[in-house]
């Protein structure tokens, strides 16, 4: 499923590709430790993506109901209850820019119907998850990502859901069983 889904990275979709056809093309020998192997692989080529290549790992949206679900975003970040969470990134987005006033000829604010990408940030203290506007991503002003995070979401997930139907034991965070 995390194949067709537009949200999943570009560098997930090939990399979660190659483990399927690695697990296809050796039905009755693949093991866990060979896997481990190839996830750990991936793991490096996915922290040599940032920050140069940070729109292959990061996850796309798009923002909807922005006017209707954020109350604030100028001087701190405010939301109706259940806002989704594209949106209350790109509010994180937008509150950041509001506060670089000398980054707002370089980049527009998000609105409704924008298209984004998003990524896990390392500091939560103002929210978790930081949108930007696809193919313009602001390293002014960006926060940290969270690789470890990211990558869970991005890669781990998709693969152990996979490989769990398989009789496999899930991967952790550590590349472990």
């Amino acid at each position: 499923v995390e194949l067709v889904r537009s949200s999943t990275p570009l560098f997930a979709r090939d990399k979660i590709v190659g483990i399927i056809k690695y697990l296809f093309s050796n039905p009755e020998t693949f093991n866990i430790k060979e896997l481990l192997k190839l996830v750990k692989g991936l793991r490096k080529e996915f922290d040599l993506c940032v920050p140069d290549k940070i729109d292959e790992i990061a996850m796309q949206s798009s923002c909807s109901n922005y006017e209707e679900k954020v109350l604030n975003d100028k001087n701190k970040l405010e939301f109706v209850s259940g806002a989704h969470f594209a949106v209350k990134a790109s509010a994180y987005y937008n509150y950041l820019l509001h506060k670089n006033v000398s980054l707002h000829e370089k980049y527009e604010y998000i609105k409704s119907g924008t298209k984004i990408k998003y990524y896990y940030c390392k500091n939560k203290s103002v929210n978790d998850i930081f949108a930007y506007i696809r193919g313009t991503y602001p390293v002014e002003m960006a926060p940290d990502i969270d690789l470890d995070v990211q990558f869970m979401k991005s890669i781990l997930s998709p693969i152990n859901s996979i490989i769990e139907p398989l009789g496999l034991p899930p991967i952790n965070q550590r590349l472990a069983v």
